[in-house]
């Protein structure tokens, strides 16, 4: 239906969802959307392994887990996966996997979509088409709908960099000005200085005009050299900023553009304004118009600015973005007293109750007779989503655990943690007994009645098999 909006050349639909590929990292951002030649690559592979389903890596997820085009990667999802290529992402630091959505359907099941970037015919208005748009959007959506335009993201973005670098551009000027100041001491000392050197130019015959004519190339000679030094220190620096600390801290590289072509431009465009406004006609740069005039949502610009390619790659991201509706809220039950308790069914998961958690804490005494603290704890929490959603993605349980181990001959808490949704592979909680799991840390209750659990960290590892505790033990069925 929205294709089919009078002024509209074609809608590419697009998905993001978070997806976990390390627990000890945050997640990457899983991108499903079209992809053709106009995707712009760092790098490509020639070709994929058979059998394989490509991916797109954004740098910083390449970075973060060492993979390079070509290789094959696992993914908490269905089929193989191969790196086809690498881009370019300044928006999520923390990474970014785009794929086919075709490949994504066939992996999750998921349908839904909640970006679109739209693409406008030749002379169309992009006010007329937008309200086109709004009106042919389904009732239940309209009021989650937003559309922006690239100019608007690109205006918005430049003006969060303008306030984020505020204080930057007041500490250059300060900078200017103490250089200067420094500049005009130095060369002012040293005129001091030479009174006596002025003094026997005069005698033999050097006019006023010729000593200040010679004040000033020196001075034009030192700021000329000072100039190019610091063009030179500046571009080390840009290139160490850029190369070293930029993929350190975000993980991203940008690439190093001198704009020397927006000089000759920037004195045509003068040109042509002054000519405008002889002629007594508004000026008009027809550069920031797009392949088809001031037509479209979408319009190219040249950008030639400091901030060129990140706002591109923010504007890349979507001209159209569709906010879903709100999830159905999850009504928890509540305990009431009377309730009773079941075993062993009661130490196993309820996963329609909000959070609950499964511990062992103790005491040790080790053969060199030291006292040791120790503690294992796993939660189970179920999120507010909407249980009707199909998506395999959807946390419709998300599991924690923490361990700590106190040694006093060590001086601080040793300790490691676990985070996960559940499902993948990845994290359970068993219904009717205890056996909890996050990848390689779990805990059980064995036939016997015997609670084992297991972790490993990076400061300790640990096992525990421990037996109920005789009251619990007795209490067997039971009400709250």
């Amino acid at each position: 239906m929205l294709r089919a909006t009078p002024g509209v050349a074609g809608i590419a639909f697009s998905r993001q969802v978070p997806l976990t590929l390390s627990a000890d990292r945050p997640p990457v951002t899983l991108i499903a959307r079209p992809v053709d030649a106009r995707f712009v690559l760092l790098d490509k592979a020639d070709r994929l392994p058979a059998g394989t389903i490509p991916i797109w890596l954004s740098e910083p997820a390449a970075r973060l887990y060492n993979w390079k085009v070509g290789a094959t990667v696992t993914l908490p999802l269905a089929g193989r996966y191969a790196v086809a290529g690498i881009w370019r992402d300044y928006a999520r630091q923390q990474g970014a996997i785009v794929m086919r959505e075709t490949d994504y359907s066939k992996a999750t099941g998921d349908r839904t979509r909640t970006e679109a970037a739209i693409t406008l015919q030749p002379g169309a208005d992009p006010v007329r088409v937008e309200q086109a748009l709004t009106a042919r959007t389904p009732r239940g959506l309209a009021r989650f709908v937003s559309i922006a335009r690239p100019a608007t993201l690109r205006r918005y973005a430049l003006e969060l960099f303008d306030r984020s670098f505020a204080v930057t551009y007041l500490l250059e000027g300060v900078a200017v000005l103490v250089g200067l100041a420094g500049v005009a001491a130095t060369m002012s000392a040293q005129t001091i200085a030479r009174t006596r050197e002025f003094g026997m130019l005069r005698h033999i015959g050097v006019s006023k005009r010729q000593i200040v004519a010679m004040l000033a190339s020196e001075g034009a000679l030192l700021g000329l050299v000072g100039g190019i030094a610091g063009i030179a220190l500046g571009g080390i620096m840009a290139q160490v900023l850029v190369h070293v600390i930029n993929p350190q801290s975000f993980n991203w590289t940008m690439a190093t553009r001198v704009p020397w072509e927006s000089w000759p431009a920037s004195r045509g465009a003068g040109d042509r304004r002054r000519r405008h406004r002889d002629a007594g006609r508004p000026p008009r740069d027809r550069r920031r118009c797009g392949p088809h005039g001031q037509g479209g949502l979408v319009m190219p610009y040249p950008f030639t600015r400091r901030f060129e390619r990140l706002s591109t790659g923010l504007l890349a991201a979507a001209a159209v973005t569709l906010t879903a509706a709100t999830p159905a809220a999850t009504d928890y039950p509540t305990v009431r007293p009377g309730a009773r308790f079941v075993f062993p069914r009661e130490h196993g998961a309820h996963p329609a109750f909000r959070t609950e958690w499964w511990y062992v804490t103790g005491r040790l005494e080790t053969r060199e007779k030291r006292d040791l603290g120790f503690q294992i704890t796993f939660f189970r929490t179920t999120p507010k989503t909407d249980p009707a959603n199909p998506s395999k993605f959807a946390p419709k349980q998300i599991l924690f655990a923490h361990a700590a181990l106190s040694d006093p001959s060590v001086g601080h808490l040793l300790h490691g943690e676990r985070a996960a949704r559940a499902g993948f592979g990845l994290a359970q909680a068993r219904i009717g007994d205890t056996d909890v799991s996050l990848r390689d840390w779990r805990i059980r209750r064995l036939a016997d009645g015997r609670f084992v659990a297991t972790v490993k960290t990076p400061e300790f590892g640990a096992g525990v098999d421990a037996d109920a505790a005789p009251a619990a033990a007795a209490r067997g069925q039971g009400r709250v």
